[in-house]
């Protein structure tokens, strides 16, 4: 999967940074995409949704060096709806979310 993110992030996201790693996943296995990475917080987009959330990464680590895992999901805020979007968050819902259902 992270082949295919990394390559649409070349392709697409010529002026954006790329975060470290593409995706995080929480215990259920759901997908989701990161859009940024700053030093102490991840902000995320659900594969399936078009809302921006946030978590700290001490609530985060890194699986097998290709993604993170969420360990605790109650620790994700939404910081961004339906209308204002950054230029990170447009990417990602315009290339790879698609179509969000939520």
């Amino acid at each position: 999967m992270e082949k295919e993110i990394e390559k649409i992030w070349k392709k697409e996201g010529k002026n954006l940074k790329p975060p470290s790693y593409y995706y995080a996943t929480d215990r259920d296995d759901s997908k989701y995409y990161v859009l940024r990475d700053d030093s102490t917080m991840l902000f995320l987009i659900p594969q399936k949704c078009d809302t921006t959330f946030v978590i700290p990464k001490k609530y985060c680590k890194v699986e097998k060096e290709t993604h993170y895992k969420i360990l605790d999901l109650n620790k994700l805020s939404v910081v961004s709806c339906i209308g204002t979007k950054s230029d990170y968050e447009r990417f990602v819902i315009d290339y790879l979310v698609i179509n969000p259902t939520c």
